[in-house]
């Protein structure tokens, strides 16, 4: 009856190797691929996992170097007020110290002067009857 179709044992025997090949595909190539396969999308999909979670990590510390920052920023800030009030409360202070210094040597040298003026007036007091008498003798024409 096969004969009558035109199968013989060849086609057997084919047949019997296209499936010792088929199972030997399989069993060599396609499932050592499809383990590759999987072990390879599981490893990717840890990788996106591993870098959304560093990303998230990233905006956190970002996040709290932001607040540290500004922490930071207001500290300086007020500790440059405080420093500037007490550079200011100095100066002033210096300014201070300063103008009374200045005042003080302003009123001695006032006094100095004044006396000074003073030892002059009664030195040319003194001088006066010398003066006049040499101015007459140079009118009179007398030496």
């Amino acid at each position: 009856m096969l004969q009558q179709l035109g199968i013989n044992a060849t086609v057997i025997v084919q047949f019997v190797i296209f499936i010792a090949t088929f199972v030997a595909l399989i069993k060599l190539v396609y499932e050592p691929f499809t383990a590759i396969h999987e072990k390879r999308l599981q490893n990717t999909k840890g990788s996106v996992e591993i870098a959304d979670d560093i990303h998230k990590k990233s905006q956190e510390l970002h996040t709290q170097y932001s607040v540290k920052a500004k922490e930071v920023h207001g500290k300086i800030s007020e500790i440059f007020k405080q420093s500037k009030t007490e550079a200011g409360a100095e100066q002033d202070k210096i300014l201070m110290q300063a103008k009374a210094e200045a005042n003080v040597v302003l009123e001695s040298n006032r006094k100095n002067l004044q006396a000074r003026a003073t030892q002059l007036e009664s030195e040319l007091k003194d001088m006066k009857p010398s003066l006049v008498m040499a101015i007459n003798n140079k009118l009179l024409g007398k030496s």
